[in-house]
């Protein structure tokens, strides 16, 4: 291997100078990528690199979904969007908490949250899939 192949490698392995870690500005997104992810379009340059591959990722089979599934979607983004950096840590630690537990307390906690969602709404719970 020569010395040129080698450093090239090993700046590849660098965190942060990698092609995957690259920041991505709004501009530079497909247009597939713009539509699923608008609702993020202000936030977008703000965002690290590893939050906007997240979101990159989720964005691929956005084309896939009904369009009632893009509605929730787009939904979903923008609450996210709303909340602030506090709120988000919150959330994350909640979502973090309820994948320890086992899969019937999962489930309990699930159908709760539908049912205030129903409420919520003033339409009758359903039963989960």
């Amino acid at each position: 291997m020569s010395y040129r192949t080698l450093i090239l490698c090993l700046i590849l392995l660098i965190p942060g100078l990698s092609r995957a870690d690259a920041h991505h500005f709004w501009q530079d997104l497909s247009q597939n990528e713009q539509i699923a992810l608008a609702p993020l379009a202000g936030d977008w340059n703000l965002m690290s690199a590893s939050q906007q591959e997240k979101l990159r990722k989720a964005a691929q089979g956005y084309a896939k979904l009904t369009p009632q599934q893009q509605k929730v979607m787009h939904s979903r983004l923008r609450t996210w969007a709303r909340l602030t950096p506090e709120q988000r840590e919150i959330a994350r630690e909640n979502y973090r908490r309820i994948q320890a537990m086992p899969k019937s307390d999962q489930e309990k906690i699930r159908q709760q949250w539908l049912e205030s969602l129903c409420l919520e709404f003033g339409h009758p719970a359903k039963a989960p899939h």
